[in-house]
């Protein structure tokens, strides 16, 4: 983040998202517990440093503050008669390099929230290979099913927004 002495965050696998500072040798006493189930992305809002949004498993993403160490849960809702969500195991998110307080998510579709997770817009339609083979995680798993996400396939993997230009984004 910007702070002096800046902050560095990251998740970890069965632990957590964290934040440590840059001024001390980082050892364990030194980390902050951002954020609970399976550490991935953390991103500082640049508009507001007492906030972070961070991301766990299932696509599940909070809008962290730091000072209550309290999280609003910020991830995209299906609406009703929608096609259910397909969140990766390590779902992305991205905030914009051009325009703050705006982010991205996806699932197989992409979102973008222009209000920092308040509310969000499908960009278009899906943008994944949506085979029917490959979703059979509740029907799939040995003696149950999986329902933890880790095998969820036709999702978006990375998303990117171009540092030059806001209207080109990458999606993987």
């Amino acid at each position: 983040d910007m702070a002096r002495p800046y902050h560095v965050y990251g998740g970890l696998q069965d632990n957590s998202s964290w934040r440590g500072s840059s001024s001390v040798n980082l050892s364990n006493k030194h980390w902050t517990n951002l954020y609970g189930g399976d550490g991935f992305w953390v991103f500082p809002d640049p508009t507001d440093p007492r906030y972070v949004y961070a991301e766990s498993q299932g696509g599940e993403i909070g809008r962290v503050d730091t000072l209550t160490m309290t999280s609003r849960n910020v991830q995209p809702q299906a609406a009703a008669g929608e096609p259910k969500y397909r969140w990766s195991w390590n779902t992305p998110i991205h905030m914009s390099p051009n325009e703050p307080g705006t982010l991205y998510t996806g699932a197989q579709y992409l979102f973008r929230s222009r209000d920092k997770g308040a509310t969000w817009e499908r960009l278009g339609g899906d943008l994944t290979t949506n085979d029917p083979k490959k979703q059979q995680q509740e029907e799939s798993g040995g003696l149950t099913i999986d329902n933890s996400a880790a095998e969820t396939h036709c999702t978006l993997n990375s998303i990117s927004e171009s540092p030059r230009n806001g209207k080109v984004l990458w999606v993987g």
